[in-house]
């Protein structure tokens, strides 16, 4: 089976998002936020990218999520890469979209755990956001 490679674009959303001559129904940024120099202008041009019924769904790591927080307390950095551009907790990224033109339409656990259902914040390791534009 051969898959069509001509829409595949490679980029540095640092620098923005390609172009590709259409709008999305949705588009995923999954463990991207976090490796931006301006995660909010991305968001800010992700939404000019949707069509009007579009969505945004965006998985951030969870920095504060309850084991870390007992971790850190014992004086243990949460096991999350150095390298990344910044850390935004649940409550900054959530305002990030807000002010990015968003409303959140579901916040999801990326984890099976029923209390990771019941509260992502505190018992997933990553979350799962559904934004609609506003």
């Amino acid at each position: 089976m051969i898959i069509p490679t001509h829409n595949v674009k490679q980029a540095d959303l640092n620098h923005g998002i390609p172009d590709f001559g259409v709008k999305f129904d949705v588009i995923i940024a999954s463990m991207v936020l976090h490796w931006l120099n301006n995660p909010g202008q991305f968001l800010r041009q992700a939404k000019t990218k949707l069509t009007q019924q579009g969505r945004l769904l965006v998985v951030i790591p969870n920095i504060v999520l309850c084991s870390y927080r007992i971790a850190y307390l014992l004086g243990k950095f949460p096991p999350i890469s150095l390298s990344h551009k910044n850390f935004q907790v649940p409550k900054e990224v959530e305002q990030m979209f807000k002010n990015a033109g968003f409303n959140i339409e579901k916040k999801l656990s990326a984890r099976r755990s029923i209390h990771a259902k019941l509260s992502p914040i505190l018992f997933s390791a990553d979350i799962v956001y559904v934004l609609k534009p506003i």
